[in-house]
């Protein structure tokens, strides 16, 4: 074999076998991991990946997510490790997902919600969290390559002050501006009266 050959085989071989690590996330999820990452995470009804990464995700004071820059904001509401809460919906190959739900009712107390899934540590991502769509409380994640039972928790961060609509509470009217409201109404309807009395008169 000539030299150039062997370049070409060494070369078609690294390609290869750095594809194999990088899994693709099917259309139906927001895919949340770095291109070039030997896991891929995805998830339904999110509208965006906010970060990916190593360790864990606990939601303490040193929660990855919460010290970076897309966590600024948001808040740990809950964490779930109970599988019982989870469901596998399929397992293919080397890829694995699962659906699980969330109380609805937190959309009321929060303008966002983030979720967030931690797997074991034993590739370069551990833990990947998402925005989700507005009043969405059923999901679906996707983990490829799967280790072990595949989804150690999820967690449930919050921001902003509710209704979950995005839209803050009205400001109410100072009371100094309804009651000259009031008082002007009060005036009008003394100053009609008097003047159908004088009408009658």
């Amino acid at each position: 074999m000539t030299a150039i050959g062997k370049v070409l085989v060494f070369t078609v071989l690294s390609a290869a076998s750095s594809m194999a690590f990088s899994a693709s996330v099917p259309a139906q999820y927001t895919a949340c991991n770095g291109s070039d990452s030997q896991r891929a995470f995805g998830l339904t009804a999110a509208t965006s990946c906010l970060a990916y990464g190593s360790g864990n995700i606990n939601g303490n004071a040193s929660d990855p997510f919460l010290t970076s820059t897309n966590g600024a904001g948001y808040e740990f509401i809950s964490n779930t490790e109970n599988s019982s809460a989870w469901t596998e919906v399929t397992s293919q190959g080397s890829s694995r997902a699962f659906s699980f739900s969330i109380d609805p009712t937190l959309w009321a107390s929060y303008d966002s919600l983030a979720i967030g899934v931690k797997v074991g540590n034993n590739l370069d991502l551990s833990w990947a969290v998402w925005s989700v769509e507005s009043l969405a409380s059923a999901f679906e994640v996707f983990i490829a390559p799967k280790q072990g039972a595949g989804l150690s928790h999820f967690n449930i961060y919050g921001s902003g002050d509710g209704p979950g609509t995005g839209v803050d509470n009205p400001t109410p009217v100072p009371l100094p501006a309804a009651a000259w409201l009031f008082l002007s109404g009060l005036a009008g309807l003394v100053g009609f009266h008097k003047r159908k009395a004088a009408a009658k008169a």
